[in-house]
This record gives structure tokens, C-alpha cells and sequence, in this order.
């Protein structure tokens, strides 16, 4: 259930938003580092995989991150 949105779409790294009416979930996949991303969210909860700071996720790879939004 739930929509999906696109965030950032590169070579060695996809981001992607995954919302339902009462949560939205940040993830981001990538198969080899990668410069870090830059995202216009602030407030993350990290689920899974590292934590990111202030509107920039981690470079690294290969690696699957989660964060929950507030």
C-alpha cells in the first residue's frame, strides 16, 4: 500500500520516498559509493543503515538506508 515519489536517481544510487496515509519513509539504495545527496528533509529517524545529517544522506556503498520523517 502506499505511494512511491523518486528523490534522486543516479548512477550508483537510488532515493526514494515510500508514504502511507500515516507514515513516510525515506530509502535509499546504492551498489557503490557516491557523492552524499543532497534531500530538502531535516527532521530523519534513522530505521535501518546510518544516520544522516541535516539534508544529506551518506555516500557510502553498497549499502540500504531507511529514515522516517517527522
Amino acid at each position: 500500500r502506499g505511494g512511491i515519489r523518486y528523490v534522486f536517481v543516479g548512477a550508483d544510487a537510488l532515493c526514494y520516498l515510500r508514504e502511507t496515509e500515516g507514515e513516510r519513509l525515506l530509502c535509499l539504495a546504492s551498489r557503490a559509493p557516491h557523492e552524499p545527496i543532497r534531500v530538502p528533509f531535516r527532521s530523519l529517524e534513522t530505521l535501518v543503515g546510518d544516520d544522516a545529517e541535516a539534508g544529506v544522506l551518506p555516500g557510502g556503498g553498497p549499502a540500504f538506508h531507511v529514515w522516517r520523517l517527522h
